[in-house]
């Protein structure tokens, strides 16, 4: 959202502009998914491929230790009203506060942000 490098502006969320899409080309280079390469030898970005990975998947790491922590909050001893309501209520906080960052930071799943991390948890 604050960042700006190469010509990718900060809080830029276009598909072909955006801080993800930028670390995934400097990154992942002419390996990145969906490069064109030419026959001379040489290769380019498609602009019509926007899915990133490396700063995305920080956002996957975040989704899947969520799940982990539900998954031992159900195997704990506690009782099966306090596991309730504690899910719910962890559940509702991550949804406002997504909704909240939203404002801020736009809900983008296709890139992953981290608005819609908290937004999608529920």
């Amino acid at each position: 959202m604050f960042v700006s490098v190469d010509g990718f502006g900060a809080g830029s969320f276009t598909p072909q502009a955006n801080l993800a899409e930028w670390v995934d080309q400097q990154v992942l280079g002419q390996f990145r998914d969906a490069v064109i390469h030419e026959s001379n030898n040489t290769w380019r970005f498609n602009p019509n491929y926007s899915y990133t990975w490396i700063l995305s998947s920080l956002n996957f790491i975040v989704t899947v230790m969520t799940g982990v922590f539900a998954g031992t909050i159900l195997k704990s001893a506690q009782s099966h009203l306090f596991k309730l309501k504690y899910l719910f209520g962890f559940g509702f906080l991550q949804v406002v506060l997504g909704w909240l960052w939203g404002v801020q930071m736009p809900v983008i799943k296709t890139i992953w942000t981290s608005s819609m991390v908290l937004f999608l948890l529920l």
